[in-house]
């Protein structure tokens, strides 16, 4: 039997690659070519009103603080995976999931990047209508360090939202 293995790419860029028509299109000739990997990162809130993903249907409410690596506004440099950072003192949401009209609509994995450390808080996360799930993302000592959390779920259309959950 042959193994299946994963190949991740990441392609950054500038505003052309923020509206998602050039990665969604290479997205697709290699998914048809070598195999649906997924639909790739998308941040929990949008920097700027240019950035898309036309294949993710992402909605969020504006309780979101963020900073953007153009601004330079992070003293420690710590901008993540797509030069952006949101956090939020609590009532922070994005909801996340497949356009059906693009896409088939099937999730079956999530994957929440985040940082851990001395005064983060919670993040919870709820799967359609099931319970949330939290994740404290408190440090034993002064140190801080990236995290993520997976969700494994069914081969199916799901929607994922992702919470501030406060306390930190």
């Amino acid at each position: 039997a042959r193994e299946e293995t994963l190949t991740r790419v990441v392609h950054w860029g500038d505003s052309a690659i923020g509206l998602g028509g050039i990665t969604g299109s290479i997205r697709r000739r290699m998914q048809a070519r070598f195999g649906d990997g997924g639909h790739g990162f998308h941040l929990i809130a949008p920097p700027n009103n240019s950035y898309r993903h036309y294949d993710v249907r992402f909605t969020h409410n504006e309780e979101w603080e963020q900073c953007f690596i153009i601004r330079k506004c992070k003293k420690d440099g710590r901008y993540g995976l797509g030069g952006a950072t949101a956090w939020s003192y609590g009532g922070a949401e994005s909801t996340f999931a497949l356009s059906t009209k693009r896409t088939s609509g099937k999730i079956s994995r999530f994957a929440v990047y985040y940082l851990a450390g001395p005064k983060t808080g919670k993040i919870k996360l709820r799967v359609d209508r099931e319970a949330w799930q939290t994740i404290d993302t408190k440090t034993e000592d002064e140190t801080e360090e990236d995290r993520v959390h997976v969700l494994d779920l069914s081969d199916e259309p799901h929607k994922v939202t992702v919470r501030a959950g406060g306390g930190g």
